[in-house]
């Protein structure tokens, strides 16, 4: 009986540590104009974090304002605008490419409410 519980512990665990490798936190307001979501630095220099971070974003006017949730994505904060998306994006994601006195990247997922007011903001391509 006890090996079976030992067992049973095992596999939740491995479930719940899959679950939380695999889902990506993600919310988007109704109207997709505030979210949170993952972003990350585009230097490799040391000015900026190279690894995802969560931040939220909030459109306004065509711009984006970034802030940190905590104090890892502190030199993530500012307002951009987004300058590209990425051709070849992950499965069931998106990056956007946001400018401003950085560069950084935006993930979100294919399902966001807020990948149409981000695709909106795209520059034409000629």
């Amino acid at each position: 009986m006890s090996a079976l519980v030992l067992v049973l512990l095992i596999v939740g665990g491995a479930g719940l540590a899959w679950a939380a490798f695999k889902l990506e936190p993600h919310w988007s307001s109704k109207d997709g104009h505030r979210m949170m979501t993952q972003a990350q630095g585009m230097e490799s220099s040391r000015a900026l974090p190279t690894r995802w971070l969560e931040v939220r974003v909030t459109v306004i006017d065509g711009n984006l304002i970034v802030t940190s949730r905590g104090l890892q994505a502190i030199k993530l904060r500012g307002t951009y605008i987004v300058t590209g998306k990425s051709p070849t994006p992950p499965k069931n994601r998106q990056i956007y490419v946001l400018q401003g006195e950085k560069q950084i990247l935006l993930r979100i997922p294919n399902s966001s409410r807020s990948m149409p007011v981000l695709d909106a903001l795209l520059p034409l391509q000629p």
